[in-house]
Protein backbone atom coordinates (compact mmCIF):
# COMPACT_ATOMS: atom_id res chain seq x y z
CA UNK A 1 0.00 0.00 0.00
CA UNK A 2 2.98 2.34 1.09
CA UNK A 3 4.85 1.61 -2.63
CA UNK A 4 1.25 2.47 -4.15
CA UNK A 5 0.90 5.63 -2.36
CA UNK A 6 4.68 6.70 -3.12
CA UNK A 7 3.50 6.21 -7.04
CA UNK A 8 0.24 7.86 -6.98
CA UNK A 9 2.13 10.96 -5.11
CA UNK A 10 5.40 10.60 -8.33
CA UNK A 11 1.83 10.16 -10.49
CA UNK A 12 0.33 13.61 -9.14
CA UNK A 13 3.72 15.42 -9.23
CA UNK A 14 4.61 14.80 -12.63
CA UNK A 15 1.27 15.33 -13.84
CA UNK A 16 1.65 18.86 -12.29
CA UNK A 17 4.74 19.22 -13.48
CA UNK A 18 3.41 18.84 -16.83
CA UNK A 19 0.91 21.22 -16.41
CA UNK A 20 2.96 23.64 -14.97
CA UNK A 21 5.26 23.39 -17.79
CA UNK A 22 2.22 23.83 -20.33
CA UNK A 23 1.45 27.11 -18.45
CA UNK A 24 4.98 28.42 -19.55
CA UNK A 25 5.15 27.28 -22.89
CA UNK A 26 3.17 28.11 -25.89
CA UNK A 27 2.59 26.71 -29.09
CA UNK A 28 2.02 27.70 -33.13
CA UNK A 29 0.48 25.70 -35.34
CA UNK A 30 -0.89 26.32 -39.17
CA UNK A 31 -1.05 24.16 -42.15
CA UNK A 32 1.28 24.41 -45.00
CA UNK A 33 -0.61 25.06 -48.60
CA UNK A 34 0.41 25.24 -51.77
CA UNK A 35 0.48 28.80 -53.31
CA UNK A 36 -1.20 28.44 -56.08
CA UNK A 37 -3.80 25.26 -55.86
CA UNK A 38 -4.15 26.23 -52.08
CA UNK A 39 -3.59 22.14 -51.77
CA UNK A 40 -2.33 20.91 -48.44
CA UNK A 41 1.66 19.91 -48.85
CA UNK A 42 2.38 16.81 -46.92
CA UNK A 43 5.79 15.53 -45.59
CA UNK A 44 7.38 19.26 -45.37
CA UNK A 45 9.44 20.30 -42.51
CA UNK A 46 8.53 23.51 -40.41
CA UNK A 47 10.77 24.57 -37.50
CA UNK A 48 14.07 25.81 -36.93
CA UNK A 49 17.46 24.36 -35.31
CA UNK A 50 16.47 26.44 -32.10
CA UNK A 51 13.07 25.12 -31.32
CA UNK A 52 13.59 21.73 -33.42
CA UNK A 53 11.39 20.47 -36.51
CA UNK A 54 8.11 18.73 -36.76
CA UNK A 55 7.07 16.91 -39.99
CA UNK A 56 3.36 18.33 -41.76
CA UNK A 57 0.80 15.50 -41.63
CA UNK A 58 -1.59 14.35 -44.57
CA UNK A 59 -3.64 17.85 -44.64
CA UNK A 60 -0.41 19.92 -44.70
CA UNK A 61 -0.86 20.43 -40.73
CA UNK A 62 2.24 21.47 -38.14
CA UNK A 63 2.41 22.32 -34.27
CA UNK A 64 5.16 23.43 -32.67
CA UNK A 65 5.07 22.84 -29.33
CA UNK A 66 6.97 23.42 -25.90
CA UNK A 67 7.78 27.16 -26.84
CA UNK A 68 9.41 29.75 -24.62
CA UNK A 69 7.39 33.22 -24.25
CA UNK A 70 8.84 35.57 -26.65
CA UNK A 71 9.49 36.27 -29.96
CA UNK A 72 9.73 32.84 -32.03
CA UNK A 73 11.24 32.77 -35.48
CA UNK A 74 10.71 29.69 -37.70
CA UNK A 75 10.94 28.44 -41.56
CA UNK A 76 10.52 26.04 -44.22
CA UNK A 77 14.20 24.82 -45.19
CA UNK A 78 15.56 26.52 -47.63
CA UNK A 79 16.69 23.41 -49.13
CA UNK A 80 12.47 22.34 -49.85
CA UNK A 81 11.56 25.22 -51.29
CA UNK A 82 12.22 26.53 -54.56
CA UNK A 83 10.98 29.88 -53.30
CA UNK A 84 12.98 31.09 -50.00
CA UNK A 85 11.65 33.46 -48.00
CA UNK A 86 11.92 34.89 -44.71
CA UNK A 87 11.27 33.13 -41.11
CA UNK A 88 7.98 33.35 -40.10
CA UNK A 89 8.21 35.57 -36.59
CA UNK A 90 5.25 35.71 -34.07
CA UNK A 91 5.33 36.64 -30.11
CA UNK A 92 4.16 33.73 -28.22
CA UNK A 93 2.27 34.41 -24.22
CA UNK A 94 2.84 31.63 -21.84
CA UNK A 95 0.05 29.16 -21.99
CA UNK A 96 -1.36 30.07 -25.26
CA UNK A 97 -1.68 28.71 -29.23
CA UNK A 98 -1.36 31.03 -31.72
CA UNK A 99 -2.86 29.50 -34.66
CA UNK A 100 -3.76 29.45 -38.71
CA UNK A 101 0.34 30.56 -39.01
CA UNK A 102 -0.18 29.12 -42.58
CA UNK A 103 2.89 28.83 -45.50
CA UNK A 104 1.52 29.08 -48.56
CA UNK A 105 4.90 28.32 -50.67
CA UNK A 106 6.02 27.40 -53.96
CA UNK A 107 7.98 24.15 -53.15
CA UNK A 108 10.91 22.20 -55.07
CA UNK A 109 9.87 21.37 -58.66
CA UNK A 110 12.01 19.58 -61.63
CA UNK A 111 11.73 18.53 -65.03
CA UNK A 112 13.57 15.30 -66.46
CA UNK A 113 13.15 13.15 -69.31
CA UNK A 114 14.74 11.78 -72.81
CA UNK A 115 15.77 13.60 -75.39
CA UNK A 116 14.72 11.31 -79.06
CA UNK A 117 15.11 10.90 -82.56
CA UNK A 118 12.12 10.82 -84.78
CA UNK A 119 12.92 6.97 -84.50
CA UNK A 120 12.61 7.51 -80.57
CA UNK A 121 16.33 6.44 -80.15
CA UNK A 122 18.13 8.68 -77.71
CA UNK A 123 20.23 11.29 -78.50
CA UNK A 124 23.59 12.24 -76.48
CA UNK A 125 24.90 15.53 -76.05
CA UNK A 126 21.54 17.57 -76.51
CA UNK A 127 21.33 20.76 -74.20
CA UNK A 128 17.59 21.42 -72.87
CA UNK A 129 16.69 24.77 -72.11
CA UNK A 130 14.01 25.95 -70.09
CA UNK A 131 12.43 29.17 -71.29
CA UNK A 132 10.24 31.59 -69.33
CA UNK A 133 8.18 35.08 -70.15
CA UNK A 134 8.52 37.76 -68.08
CA UNK A 135 8.27 41.61 -68.87
CA UNK A 136 11.31 43.96 -68.94
CA UNK A 137 11.52 47.32 -67.24
CA UNK A 138 10.96 48.73 -70.53
CA UNK A 139 7.51 46.63 -70.24
CA UNK A 140 7.68 44.66 -73.26
CA UNK A 141 7.77 40.84 -72.78
CA UNK A 142 10.67 38.73 -73.16
CA UNK A 143 12.05 35.25 -72.63
CA UNK A 144 14.58 34.29 -70.29
CA UNK A 145 16.47 30.99 -69.26
CA UNK A 146 15.46 29.59 -66.01
CA UNK A 147 17.23 26.90 -64.10
CA UNK A 148 20.55 25.82 -63.91
CA UNK A 149 24.31 27.32 -65.02
CA UNK A 150 26.15 25.45 -66.39
CA UNK A 151 23.77 23.16 -68.16
CA UNK A 152 24.64 20.00 -68.56
CA UNK A 153 24.13 17.90 -72.03
CA UNK A 154 21.90 14.72 -72.19
CA UNK A 155 23.55 11.63 -71.17
CA UNK A 156 24.49 8.61 -73.00
CA UNK A 157 21.09 7.20 -72.95
CA UNK A 158 19.55 10.81 -73.76
CA UNK A 159 18.63 11.73 -70.57
CA UNK A 160 18.73 15.12 -69.23
CA UNK A 161 16.92 16.75 -65.64
CA UNK A 162 16.21 20.60 -64.74
CA UNK A 163 16.44 20.42 -61.16
CA UNK A 164 16.66 23.72 -59.52
CA UNK A 165 15.21 27.38 -60.74
CA UNK A 166 12.08 26.52 -61.29
CA UNK A 167 8.68 27.93 -59.83
CA UNK A 168 5.12 25.89 -59.47
CA UNK A 169 2.51 27.62 -61.12
CA UNK A 170 5.08 29.39 -64.31
CA UNK A 171 4.65 28.48 -67.61
CA UNK A 172 8.19 26.99 -69.28
CA UNK A 173 8.78 26.56 -72.41
CA UNK A 174 11.59 23.51 -73.20
CA UNK A 175 13.77 23.92 -76.06
CA UNK A 176 16.33 21.33 -77.05
CA UNK A 177 19.37 21.98 -79.01
CA UNK A 178 23.17 21.64 -80.25
CA UNK A 179 25.43 23.48 -79.16
CA UNK A 180 27.36 24.87 -82.12
CA UNK A 181 31.35 24.54 -81.70
CA UNK A 182 33.49 25.60 -84.84
CA UNK A 183 37.10 24.51 -84.88
CA UNK A 184 37.55 25.43 -88.56
CA UNK A 185 35.57 28.78 -89.46
CA UNK A 186 35.44 27.24 -93.12
CA UNK A 187 33.24 23.81 -93.37
CA UNK A 188 34.22 21.71 -95.35
CA UNK A 189 31.60 20.54 -97.04
CA UNK A 190 31.62 20.78 -100.50
CA UNK A 191 29.28 23.39 -102.09
CA UNK A 192 25.76 21.89 -103.23
CA UNK A 193 26.11 18.55 -101.77
CA UNK A 194 24.15 19.60 -98.51
CA UNK A 195 20.92 19.38 -100.47
CA UNK A 196 19.11 16.11 -99.70
CA UNK A 197 21.06 16.18 -96.03
CA UNK A 198 19.11 16.10 -93.28
CA UNK A 199 20.36 17.21 -89.48
CA UNK A 200 19.28 17.40 -86.68
CA UNK A 201 17.41 20.59 -85.82
CA UNK A 202 16.32 23.18 -82.27
CA UNK A 203 13.03 21.48 -81.10
CA UNK A 204 10.89 22.73 -78.26
CA UNK A 205 8.95 20.21 -76.34
CA UNK A 206 7.16 18.46 -77.45
CA UNK A 207 9.00 17.97 -81.10
CA UNK A 208 7.84 21.60 -82.16
CA UNK A 209 9.92 23.83 -84.92
CA UNK A 210 8.74 27.06 -82.78
CA UNK A 211 7.47 28.39 -79.24
CA UNK A 212 4.07 29.54 -80.80
CA UNK A 213 2.99 25.84 -81.41
CA UNK A 214 4.91 24.05 -79.09
CA UNK A 215 3.40 23.27 -75.25
CA UNK A 216 4.37 25.08 -72.33
CA UNK A 217 4.75 23.48 -68.73
CA UNK A 218 3.01 24.25 -65.82
CA UNK A 219 4.66 22.44 -62.62
CA UNK A 220 2.73 22.49 -59.22
CA UNK A 221 4.96 22.32 -55.63
CA UNK A 222 7.23 18.75 -55.02
CA UNK A 223 6.13 17.50 -58.69
CA UNK A 224 8.73 15.47 -61.21
CA UNK A 225 7.16 16.32 -64.41
CA UNK A 226 8.73 13.42 -67.33
CA UNK A 227 8.95 15.95 -70.78
CA UNK A 228 10.03 13.59 -73.65
CA UNK A 229 11.49 15.73 -76.35
CA UNK A 230 11.31 14.08 -79.84
CA UNK A 231 13.81 16.54 -82.40
CA UNK A 232 12.96 17.08 -85.97
CA UNK A 233 15.11 16.69 -88.93
CA UNK A 234 15.04 19.16 -91.32
CA UNK A 235 17.13 19.81 -94.83
CA UNK A 236 20.69 20.78 -94.41
CA UNK A 237 21.98 24.31 -95.56
CA UNK A 238 24.93 26.63 -95.22
CA UNK A 239 26.34 30.31 -94.23
CA UNK A 240 28.64 32.10 -96.01
CA UNK A 241 29.96 35.86 -94.11
CA UNK A 242 32.57 38.11 -94.04
CA UNK A 243 33.40 39.65 -90.93
CA UNK A 244 34.49 43.14 -90.72
CA UNK A 245 36.03 45.42 -88.20
CA UNK A 246 34.20 48.74 -89.10
CA UNK A 247 34.59 48.28 -92.95
CA UNK A 248 37.62 46.37 -93.22
CA UNK A 249 37.77 42.30 -93.42
CA UNK A 250 39.35 41.46 -89.89
CA UNK A 251 39.92 38.33 -87.70
CA UNK A 252 37.02 37.81 -85.60
CA UNK A 253 35.17 36.09 -82.91
CA UNK A 254 31.57 34.63 -83.81
CA UNK A 255 28.54 33.17 -82.29
CA UNK A 256 25.62 31.26 -84.22
CA UNK A 257 22.30 30.75 -82.26
CA UNK A 258 18.71 30.33 -82.75
CA UNK A 259 17.26 33.87 -82.18
CA UNK A 260 14.73 32.85 -79.70
CA UNK A 261 17.26 31.23 -77.48
CA UNK A 262 20.25 34.15 -78.20
CA UNK A 263 17.43 36.58 -76.78
CA UNK A 264 16.58 34.47 -73.96
CA UNK A 265 20.28 33.67 -72.88
CA UNK A 266 22.59 36.32 -74.17
CA UNK A 267 20.15 39.43 -74.04
CA UNK A 268 22.59 41.20 -76.86
CA UNK A 269 25.98 39.87 -75.52
CA UNK A 270 28.22 37.26 -76.93
CA UNK A 271 29.37 33.70 -75.51
CA UNK A 272 32.75 32.88 -76.27
CA UNK A 273 31.63 28.99 -75.02
CA UNK A 274 30.04 28.48 -78.69
CA UNK A 275 31.25 29.74 -82.07
CA UNK A 276 34.56 30.28 -83.32
CA UNK A 277 37.22 32.50 -85.06
CA UNK A 278 37.62 33.46 -88.39
CA UNK A 279 41.08 33.87 -90.36
CA UNK A 280 42.54 37.48 -90.82
CA UNK A 281 40.03 38.01 -93.76
CA UNK A 282 36.64 37.38 -91.75
CA UNK A 283 35.16 34.86 -93.84
CA UNK A 284 33.37 32.11 -92.28
CA UNK A 285 31.13 29.05 -93.86
CA UNK A 286 29.22 27.27 -91.59
CA UNK A 287 27.14 24.68 -92.74
CA UNK A 288 24.71 21.64 -91.62
CA UNK A 289 22.10 24.50 -90.54
CA UNK A 290 18.28 23.82 -90.71
CA UNK A 291 15.44 26.73 -91.83
CA UNK A 292 14.99 28.76 -88.98
CA UNK A 293 15.80 31.99 -87.80
CA UNK A 294 19.06 33.22 -86.68
CA UNK A 295 21.36 35.66 -84.71
CA UNK A 296 24.76 36.20 -85.72
CA UNK A 297 27.36 37.87 -83.34
CA UNK A 298 30.25 38.66 -84.55
CA UNK A 299 33.25 40.70 -82.24
CA UNK A 300 37.00 41.58 -81.59
CA UNK A 301 38.73 38.52 -81.90
CA UNK A 302 41.21 39.55 -78.73
CA UNK A 303 38.02 40.39 -76.25
CA UNK A 304 37.59 38.25 -73.54
CA UNK A 305 34.90 37.40 -71.20
CA UNK A 306 35.94 40.09 -68.64
CA UNK A 307 36.52 43.11 -71.42
CA UNK A 308 33.94 44.81 -73.50
CA UNK A 309 34.56 43.97 -76.97
CA UNK A 310 36.50 46.73 -79.34
CA UNK A 311 33.77 45.83 -82.07
CA UNK A 312 30.40 44.19 -82.12
CA UNK A 313 27.43 43.83 -83.67
CA UNK A 314 24.52 40.85 -84.71
CA UNK A 315 22.82 40.70 -87.40
CA UNK A 316 19.80 38.52 -88.03
CA UNK A 317 19.90 35.79 -90.32
CA UNK A 318 17.04 33.97 -92.15
CA UNK A 319 17.42 30.36 -93.61
CA UNK A 320 14.61 29.20 -95.86
CA UNK A 321 15.00 26.53 -98.32
CA UNK A 322 18.66 27.58 -99.82
CA UNK A 323 22.21 28.60 -98.56
CA UNK A 324 22.39 32.04 -97.75
CA UNK A 325 25.77 33.37 -99.59
CA UNK A 326 27.36 36.98 -99.47
CA UNK A 327 26.35 38.36 -96.63
CA UNK A 328 28.73 41.39 -95.08
CA UNK A 329 28.75 42.03 -91.24
CA UNK A 330 29.80 45.26 -90.58
CA UNK A 331 30.65 45.35 -86.45
CA UNK A 332 30.72 49.13 -84.62
CA UNK A 333 33.38 50.51 -82.58
CA UNK A 334 32.75 51.31 -78.52
CA UNK A 335 31.00 54.74 -78.67
CA UNK A 336 31.42 56.89 -75.50
CA UNK A 337 27.95 58.18 -74.07
CA UNK A 338 27.95 61.58 -72.17
CA UNK A 339 25.08 62.11 -69.91
CA UNK A 340 23.98 65.19 -67.65
CA UNK A 341 22.00 64.42 -64.18
CA UNK A 342 20.14 67.72 -63.17
CA UNK A 343 17.23 68.52 -61.40
CA UNK A 344 13.96 69.57 -62.43
CA UNK A 345 13.93 72.91 -60.76
CA UNK A 346 16.27 73.53 -58.38
CA UNK A 347 16.09 72.62 -54.52
CA UNK A 348 16.27 75.34 -51.78
CA UNK A 349 17.89 72.80 -49.21
CA UNK A 350 21.51 72.44 -50.32
CA UNK A 351 21.75 68.99 -47.98
CA UNK A 352 19.57 67.24 -51.60
CA UNK A 353 22.91 68.31 -53.90
CA UNK A 354 24.91 66.12 -51.99
CA UNK A 355 22.76 63.14 -52.79
CA UNK A 356 24.73 60.06 -54.77
CA UNK A 357 23.64 59.04 -58.32
CA UNK A 358 23.99 55.71 -59.82
CA UNK A 359 23.92 55.02 -63.46
CA UNK A 360 24.62 51.27 -64.51
CA UNK A 361 23.34 49.22 -67.78
CA UNK A 362 21.99 45.66 -67.84
CA UNK A 363 23.21 43.92 -70.02
CA UNK A 364 26.21 44.81 -68.52
CA UNK A 365 29.48 44.54 -71.09
CA UNK A 366 32.34 43.75 -68.45
CA UNK A 367 32.20 42.07 -65.17
CA UNK A 368 32.13 43.27 -62.65
CA UNK A 369 29.03 46.03 -63.08
CA UNK A 370 30.05 49.49 -64.43
CA UNK A 371 28.62 51.49 -62.26
CA UNK A 372 29.01 55.62 -62.75
CA UNK A 373 28.46 57.74 -59.40
CA UNK A 374 28.11 61.59 -59.09
CA UNK A 375 26.37 64.79 -57.88
CA UNK A 376 23.50 66.43 -58.47
CA UNK A 377 23.87 68.46 -61.12
CA UNK A 378 27.25 67.12 -62.99
CA UNK A 379 27.96 65.37 -65.96
CA UNK A 380 29.62 62.00 -66.68
CA UNK A 381 30.69 59.15 -69.41
CA UNK A 382 30.67 55.78 -70.14
CA UNK A 383 31.75 53.35 -72.97
CA UNK A 384 29.09 51.58 -74.46
CA UNK A 385 28.05 49.10 -77.47
CA UNK A 386 26.26 51.06 -79.65
CA UNK A 387 24.08 48.52 -81.47
CA UNK A 388 22.81 46.71 -77.97
CA UNK A 389 19.39 47.29 -76.02
CA UNK A 390 20.25 48.29 -72.37
CA UNK A 391 18.01 48.79 -69.68
CA UNK A 392 19.21 51.83 -67.86
CA UNK A 393 19.24 51.72 -63.98
CA UNK A 394 19.26 54.82 -62.13
CA UNK A 395 19.52 54.78 -58.65
CA UNK A 396 19.32 57.75 -56.05
CA UNK A 397 20.32 57.54 -52.40
CA UNK A 398 22.01 59.91 -49.68
CA UNK A 399 25.46 59.87 -48.98
CA UNK A 400 26.26 58.94 -45.91
CA UNK A 401 26.40 61.58 -42.66
CA UNK A 402 25.08 63.80 -45.50
CA UNK A 403 22.29 65.16 -43.42
CA UNK A 404 19.40 64.45 -45.55
CA UNK A 405 15.89 64.47 -43.86
CA UNK A 406 14.78 60.61 -43.21
CA UNK A 407 11.99 60.99 -45.72
CA UNK A 408 14.11 61.10 -48.61
CA UNK A 409 12.00 62.87 -51.60
CA UNK A 410 14.01 62.61 -54.62
CA UNK A 411 13.27 60.77 -57.17
CA UNK A 412 13.84 60.06 -60.98
CA UNK A 413 11.46 62.13 -62.89
CA UNK A 414 12.64 61.55 -66.40
CA UNK A 415 15.24 59.82 -68.77
CA UNK A 416 15.94 61.32 -72.13
CA UNK A 417 17.70 61.61 -75.18
CA UNK A 418 17.12 64.48 -77.23
CA UNK A 419 13.55 65.08 -77.01
CA UNK A 420 12.85 61.26 -76.63
CA UNK A 421 11.52 60.15 -72.87
CA UNK A 422 12.89 56.50 -72.42
CA UNK A 423 12.17 56.71 -68.68
CA UNK A 424 10.64 53.01 -69.01
CA UNK A 425 11.99 52.22 -72.68
CA UNK A 426 15.21 50.21 -73.67
CA UNK A 427 18.07 52.67 -73.96
CA UNK A 428 19.96 52.25 -77.68
CA UNK A 429 23.46 54.14 -77.04
CA UNK A 430 23.70 56.80 -80.40
CA UNK A 431 25.11 60.79 -80.88
CA UNK A 432 22.48 62.30 -78.80
CA UNK A 433 23.49 62.99 -74.91
CA UNK A 434 21.94 60.94 -72.48
CA UNK A 435 19.74 63.56 -69.40
CA UNK A 436 18.29 62.21 -66.31
CA UNK A 437 15.98 64.66 -64.29
CA UNK A 438 15.42 64.27 -60.49
CA UNK A 439 12.34 65.93 -58.61
CA UNK A 440 12.88 66.21 -54.97
CA UNK A 441 9.01 66.73 -54.19
CA UNK A 442 8.65 62.92 -53.73
CA UNK A 443 6.49 61.29 -50.94
CA UNK A 444 6.63 57.87 -49.49
CA UNK A 445 4.13 55.33 -48.10
CA UNK A 446 4.84 53.67 -44.57
CA UNK A 447 2.45 50.79 -44.38
CA UNK A 448 2.32 49.04 -40.51
CA UNK A 449 0.67 45.59 -41.30
CA UNK A 450 -1.21 42.62 -38.37
CA UNK A 451 -1.94 39.70 -38.59
CA UNK A 452 -5.43 37.46 -38.56
CA UNK A 453 -4.17 37.44 -34.67
CA UNK A 454 -3.60 41.39 -34.69
CA UNK A 455 0.45 41.10 -34.19
CA UNK A 456 2.42 42.57 -36.17
CA UNK A 457 3.37 40.50 -39.78
CA UNK A 458 6.82 40.50 -40.27
CA UNK A 459 8.27 39.45 -43.23
CA UNK A 460 4.98 40.01 -45.14
CA UNK A 461 5.15 41.34 -49.04
CA UNK A 462 3.80 45.25 -49.08
CA UNK A 463 3.25 45.98 -53.06
CA UNK A 464 2.10 49.56 -54.34
CA UNK A 465 0.79 50.38 -57.48
CA UNK A 466 -0.32 53.44 -59.24
CA UNK A 467 -3.91 54.06 -59.17
CA UNK A 468 -3.34 54.86 -63.40
CA UNK A 469 -2.01 51.67 -64.01
CA UNK A 470 -4.26 49.71 -66.73
CA UNK A 471 -2.21 47.22 -68.03
CA UNK A 472 -0.18 44.23 -67.44
CA UNK A 473 3.21 46.36 -69.12
CA UNK A 474 2.52 49.29 -67.42
CA UNK A 475 1.96 47.16 -63.89
CA UNK A 476 5.58 45.69 -64.57
CA UNK A 477 7.04 49.30 -64.74
CA UNK A 478 5.79 51.33 -61.93
CA UNK A 479 4.83 48.25 -59.62
CA UNK A 480 7.14 48.81 -56.19
CA UNK A 481 7.10 45.95 -53.70
CA UNK A 482 9.00 45.13 -50.33
CA UNK A 483 8.88 43.06 -47.01
CA UNK A 484 7.63 44.29 -43.88
CA UNK A 485 10.74 44.68 -40.95
CA UNK A 486 10.75 43.06 -37.61
CA UNK A 487 8.42 45.65 -36.78
CA UNK A 488 5.19 44.88 -39.34
CA UNK A 489 6.30 48.12 -41.32
CA UNK A 490 7.31 48.55 -44.66
CA UNK A 491 8.27 52.15 -46.43
CA UNK A 492 8.85 52.61 -49.98
CA UNK A 493 10.94 55.02 -51.83
CA UNK A 494 10.18 58.36 -52.73
CA UNK A 495 7.47 58.60 -55.14
CA UNK A 496 5.96 60.85 -57.51
CA UNK A 497 3.12 62.55 -56.01
CA UNK A 498 -0.32 60.60 -56.92
CA UNK A 499 -2.57 57.93 -56.14
CA UNK A 500 -1.64 54.47 -55.02
CA UNK A 501 -3.10 51.27 -54.61
CA UNK A 502 -1.39 49.55 -51.17
CA UNK A 503 -2.15 45.80 -50.24
CA UNK A 504 -0.29 43.28 -48.12
CA UNK A 505 -0.06 39.50 -48.57
CA UNK A 506 2.02 36.57 -47.26
CA UNK A 507 1.15 34.31 -50.42
CA UNK A 508 2.62 37.25 -53.19
CA UNK A 509 2.44 35.95 -56.97
CA UNK A 510 3.87 33.01 -58.52
CA UNK A 511 8.00 33.95 -58.55
CA UNK A 512 8.71 36.05 -55.50
CA UNK A 513 12.36 35.44 -54.98
CA UNK A 514 14.63 37.14 -52.10
CA UNK A 515 17.27 39.51 -53.72
CA UNK A 516 20.26 40.92 -52.26
CA UNK A 517 19.93 42.32 -49.01
CA UNK A 518 16.75 41.09 -48.26
CA UNK A 519 14.64 42.75 -51.01
CA UNK A 520 11.69 41.51 -52.33
CA UNK A 521 11.34 40.63 -56.25
CA UNK A 522 8.42 39.60 -58.02
CA UNK A 523 9.23 38.58 -61.04
CA UNK A 524 7.27 40.60 -64.17
CA UNK A 525 5.58 37.47 -65.34
CA UNK A 526 2.12 37.31 -67.00
CA UNK A 527 1.25 34.98 -64.78
CA UNK A 528 1.73 37.37 -61.60
CA UNK A 529 0.78 40.54 -63.19
CA UNK A 530 -2.30 39.36 -63.73
CA UNK A 531 -3.42 38.12 -60.50
CA UNK A 532 -1.82 41.74 -59.03
CA UNK A 533 -4.37 43.71 -61.72
CA UNK A 534 -7.02 41.67 -60.20
CA UNK A 535 -6.47 41.89 -56.43
CA UNK A 536 -4.87 45.76 -56.11
CA UNK A 537 -8.66 47.12 -55.81
CA UNK A 538 -9.03 44.84 -52.73
CA UNK A 539 -6.02 47.43 -51.22
CA UNK A 540 -5.77 50.68 -49.53
CA UNK A 541 -6.50 53.56 -51.89
CA UNK A 542 -3.99 56.69 -50.61
CA UNK A 543 -2.90 59.47 -52.29
CA UNK A 544 0.84 61.05 -51.70
CA UNK A 545 1.30 64.32 -52.09
CA UNK A 546 4.31 66.43 -52.26
CA UNK A 547 6.71 65.31 -50.02
CA UNK A 548 4.53 63.95 -47.36
CA UNK A 549 4.90 60.71 -45.52
CA UNK A 550 1.32 58.70 -45.56
CA UNK A 551 0.38 56.07 -43.04
CA UNK A 552 -1.35 53.25 -44.07
CA UNK A 553 -2.52 50.53 -41.49
CA UNK A 554 -3.35 47.21 -43.33
CA UNK A 555 -4.16 43.69 -42.70
CA UNK A 556 -2.40 40.74 -44.44
CA UNK A 557 -5.05 39.38 -46.99
CA UNK A 558 -4.81 36.16 -49.58
CA UNK A 559 -4.47 36.86 -53.12
CA UNK A 560 -6.54 35.32 -55.18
Amino acid sequence: MRTLAVAAAIGIWTLGLVAQDSLNTASVSGRVLDADTLDPVAGVRVGSSEIGYVVTDSEGRYRLRGLKPGRVSFSIPSGETSNPWPDKVVTVLPGREISAVDFRYRLSAQISGRVLDEDGTPIPGIYVLALTREYGPDGEMRYRVAGPSPRMATNDGGRYSINLGLYAGRSYWLLAYRLRKYANPISETPIDTSLGRRVLAATFYPSSDSMSTSVPIVLRSTETRVADIRMLRKPAYCLEATLMAGTAPAQMKFMLSEEDRYGAEFRGLPNTQEGGTSGADGRIRLCDLPPGRYSLAAFSAASTPSTVPAYFNTVPITIVDRDVLDTIVYTLPLTTVSGEVAWDRAPSDPVLSRSLVRVSLDPTPTLPVPRIEVRIPSSFEFSAIPSLRYDLRVNVQPTANSGTPPSFPIYVKAVSVGTEDILRKTYIPGGEKLRITLGHDGGVIRSRVVDANGQPSIHSAVIVSPASVQSESELATAMVEGLTNDDGVFETRSLSPGRYFVIATDNPPPYATIGPGGRLEIQRSPEALTRLLRARFRGQSVEVGPRATVLVNLTVRTLE
